[in-house]
């Protein structure tokens, strides 16, 4: 089953306009050159804001000052002892969950906003949930994480501004991505030899000063900071996104804007497409599935999606939900067939011979699975294949991305 939000409700007393809900008009500013009411732009604004440690909660503190219309909020961690040490957080907040303490702080700040909270994984967010959201607010630790968020706001055509710092050296940066329309750079562009190999292990950098990974032993160095600096990255992506939201001065496009606490000094510089990046960019156009998307077959579906005979197609591929397609696992020390959709692979049913539970391996399953794979697959309706609570299916080609729902 797809992973909801769940939405923070306010506290008695949070309701009451007079006292907890001050017109943001009170204290905005007459933006200079700027046209029209930007109170009323930011009463209609829905932001995601993904990662709520040192540097995701000042954002989301600021956006909530902003009395957006929506807020999603997704981390899945706790706050621990040393993150007094460089978030905005209390004593009290220790061994919270970061998302749902975070959320609550918002709802407090500005009780007209929706916020919706997920303690999860970012990878492990359905696209469909944040659909509606007009930006996207990049905060993590971890470079899958960064890898997820920004495939999703490519294929969606959200604009991403991703906020991080390095604290040995006092620089905050502030990347910038506009995905209009598939054509510009992702996070991954800018990748080298460390970063993907820190990524193959699943690394994940800590706030905190821990390392965690599917290895257990990351062999870099953890993330240091100090608070000042993490502020200061919050700051500044806060600042773009007014630029973003509001039109503010020159165009935003893709940029990394960088701050140097040794000089004080901050530079721009353009984000470009690197040719050789693995990660799709395509950005994904809507359809309209004929009845409920588990109830048809991948066929129907990319006929829907205006893609003509499966045979006639070169390489055809689907995304099916939050689904995976598992082809085979293991027992026995074989591999024993699946050929199915699952969203946990962990549960894949039991051996054949043994009995045991099927353990998965990832060489066998595809987040994306071709229609040369899938066979005589892509006429079973989804619901027989693994694929019951499938909301939506990309069918992606090698120019063509649809998203149905």
């Amino acid at each position: 089953m797809a992973l909801k939000f769940r939405e923070v409700k306010a506290r008695r007393g949070q309701s009451a306009p007079a006292s907890f809900h001050p017109p943001l008009s009170s204290r905005f500013p007459a933006f200079v050159g700027l046209p029209g009411m930007a109170t009323e732009r930011l009463a209609e604004l829905r932001v995601a804001i993904l990662g709520a440690g040192a540097v995701g909660r000042n954002l989301a503190s600021h956006c909530a000052r902003l009395q957006p219309d929506a807020m999603w909020i997704v981390d899945p961690g706790r706050y621990k002892f040393e993150s007094l040490l460089t978030q905005s957080i209390l004593a009290c907040d220790i061994g919270e969950w970061k998302a749902t303490s975070t959320g609550r702080a918002c709802k407090a700040i500005s009780p007209r906003t929706h916020v919706f909270t997920l303690v999860e994984q970012l990878q492990s967010v359905d696209k469909s949930e944040l659909s509606a959201v007009d930006v996207v607010l990049l905060a993590t630790d971890n470079l899958r994480g960064e890898v997820a968020a920004s495939q999703l706001c490519i294929d969606l055509g959200k604009p991403l501004i991703q906020a991080s710092v390095h604290g040995d050296t006092l620089v905050a940066q502030v990347r910038c991505l506009s995905n209009r329309d598939g054509t510009g750079p992702c996070l991954a562009c800018g990748f080298g030899p460390t970063e993907w190999s820190d990524f193959d292990r699943e690394t994940k950098f800590s706030c905190s000063g821990e390392l965690h990974g599917a290895q257990g032993q990351g062999g870099a160095s953890p993330t240091m900071s100090v608070s000042s600096l993490c502020s200061m990255a919050a700051d500044l992506a806060l600042m773009q996104l007014l630029r973003v939201v509001l039109n503010l001065g020159d165009p935003v496009s893709d940029s990394l804007l960088e701050y140097c606490g040794y000089t004080h000094t901050t530079t721009q510089m353009p984000l470009v497409r690197n040719p050789s990046c693995p990660c799709s960019h395509l950005m994904w156009s809507p359809a309209a599935a004929p009845r409920a998307v588990a109830k048809c077959s991948l066929r129907e579906l990319a006929a829907a999606g205006g893609f003509g005979p499966l045979e006639a197609v070169q390489d055809v591929s689907f995304v099916v939900g939050n689904t995976v397609f598992v082809e085979a696992a293991m027992c026995c020390g074989t591999t024993q067939p699946v050929r199915r959709f699952a969203v946990n692979p962990q549960s894949l049913g039991n051996c054949q011979n043994c009995g045991a539970a099927l353990r998965p391996d990832s060489f066998f399953i595809l987040a994306r699975v071709s229609a040369a794979m899938l066979g005589s697959l892509v006429d079973h309706p989804l619901q027989r294949i693994g694929a019951r609570a499938a909301r939506w299916v990309a069918v992606l080609s090698e120019t063509r991305a649809v998203w149905i729902r």
